[in-house]
């Protein structure tokens, strides 16, 4: 059956032409017509051999179509590398440890116009994380399930690069059904792979996840880090969702949080236009700041590293109590018993 092509808004091209090529590449490999794959993939590209996320989606249902591979997204990820990503390969190569690295890579996808909440906290020594991806208007399940997949496989091969070899995934759930495909992606991913998920889910092995990176340059890397963060703020403030922008910021933000005010002047807006825009979409700015403050606090406590006065302090808490309060009306339970029990609040 043919697939239709989608009809999403248009936006300003944000992907460069090696998104389409590598596309093109891989649909080779499993026989499709190169006559086809070319001729469609150069009519994507503006002059300046860039191409509009939607043409991409629409690309991808194409390229499906023609090959009858519906896990091409395992392919595609995998042709990304390092030197891919550019200036954030570089900051993932110049990191401390393959966890700071793996951050690099989430603002690498950010860049590329692609939201994503990630959510992670200790799962017994290892560490669970959940992955949403945020794409602000609903898309075919085929391209959601290609992203997924995408982003998956290629933080997989990043990750054996950094680590010569290293294992991160121990498991994964993915948010769709097998199809027939489960023993292909078991054998991709080296690990046990379940289905049918409401997110995608990664359990990280921590002796991989923590692995030092012995050869990183420590000025290069907080060059290459502060370079990204200006890149991504560039980026985020032309995304359609306002609320995933601000998200987004706020997930990669190490430190203080930004007040209002701050944030608004980062988006260009003044901060009663920002306060306007988000009521828009029935949320604030403080409800923003509070879910990243929730996720943030959960990953401190579950990973017991610091106390729980520190842990209040590095989310902008004037003082502990305040935190505590605050934390208890997020989840129902206070910051020391997480902290003691390593268990996440919503398990």
């Amino acid at each position: 059956m043919r697939i239709q092509e989608t009809t999403f808004k248009r936006s300003k091209p944000v992907l460069t032409r090696d998104y389409p090529l590598l596309l093109q590449k891989v649909a080779q490999q499993f026989g499709a017509d190169s006559r086809q794959l070319t001729e469609k993939t150069f009519e994507t590209l503006d002059r300046n051999d860039r191409v509009v996320p939607v043409d991409f989606m629409n690309m991808i249902m194409r390229y499906i179509e023609l090959t009858g591979e519906r896990n091409l997204g395992l392919y595609f990820g995998r042709q990304w590398d390092v030197a891919t990503m550019g200036v954030f390969g570089q900051a993932a190569c110049n990191s401390d440890n393959v966890g700071d690295a793996l951050k690099q890579i989430v603002k690498y996808f950010g860049f590329s116009g692609l939201s994503m909440r990630v959510d992670m906290h200790r799962s017994g020594a290892d560490y669970l994380v959940n992955l949403e991806l945020l794409y602000g208007e609903d898309i075919p399940a085929d391209v959601d399930r290609f992203v997924t997949e995408a982003v998956l496989s290629s933080t997989l091969m990043i990750t054996n690069v950094l680590t010569k070899g290293g294992k991160l995934f121990k498991a994964i759930g993915l948010p769709f059904s097998d199809d027939g495909y489960g023993k292909v992606y078991q054998d991709f991913f080296g690990c046990p792979v379940y289905f049918d998920k409401t997110c995608a889910e990664m359990l990280l092995d921590h002796n991989v996840y923590e692995t030092q990176l012995g050869n990183n340059n420590r000025t290069l890397s907080h060059f290459n880090k502060d370079y990204t963060d200006h890149l991504l703020i560039d980026v985020v403030r032309k995304m359609r969702s306002l609320p995933g922008c601000i998200r987004q910021l706020l997930q990669n933000t190490h430190g203080q949080f930004p007040t209002l005010e701050d944030m608004a002047n980062c988006l260009h807006l003044s901060p009663r236009t920002l306060c306007r825009r988000l009521s828009e979409h029935s949320t604030s700015y403080q409800a923003l700041l509070n879910e990243v403050r929730k996720e943030r606090a959960v990953e401190y406590l579950t990973s017991r590293q610091w106390s729980v006065e520190k842990v209040a302090n590095q989310l902008g808490f004037s003082d502990a109590s305040n935190f505590r309060r605050a934390f208890k009306q997020w989840t129902g339970m206070t910051p020391g018993a997480v902290r003691d029990s390593g268990l996440h609040p919503d398990n």
